[in-house]
């Protein structure tokens, strides 16, 4: 073999190492890529999770200043959302002393603005 040849040999090798390398970092940069989009795509649906969660919760705000006073069912019928979303957003309000509970359980209760 020639001192040419082996060079030849050489070059080869050290392109093909380099290509390896080179493919390994694409690859690399793909996946954390896709990382940082399924982060932002959670991130996304938390955020418009939350602004709905407000929206309502301000629509619930609007009812009572309109109306005085109103019930679960009330408000149930208003947003058409569960009673149980309905009883989280009224608790969220109470614990932010926007909004007071009237009575106790059952269907004598209503909800009415704090002072």
């Amino acid at each position: 073999m020639t001192t040419s040849n082996i060079i030849l040999i050489l070059v080869i090798i050290a392109l093909g190492g380099w290509v390896w390398n080179l493919k390994k970092r694409v690859a690399q940069v793909e996946m954390e890529k896709e990382t940082a989009l399924a982060e932002t795509g959670v991130a996304g649906i938390n955020e418009k999770r939350t602004r709905e969660k407000n929206e309502r919760k301000e629509k619930i705000l609007g009812f009572l200043k309109t109306n005085g006073k109103a019930t679960n069912n009330e408000i149930e019928k208003l947003l058409g959302v569960s009673d149980a979303s309905v009883t989280s957003y009224l608790d969220e309000l109470e614990k932010e002393a926007k909004v007071r509970q009237i009575g106790q359980a059952g269907s004598g209760v209503y909800y009415e603005l704090n002072g």
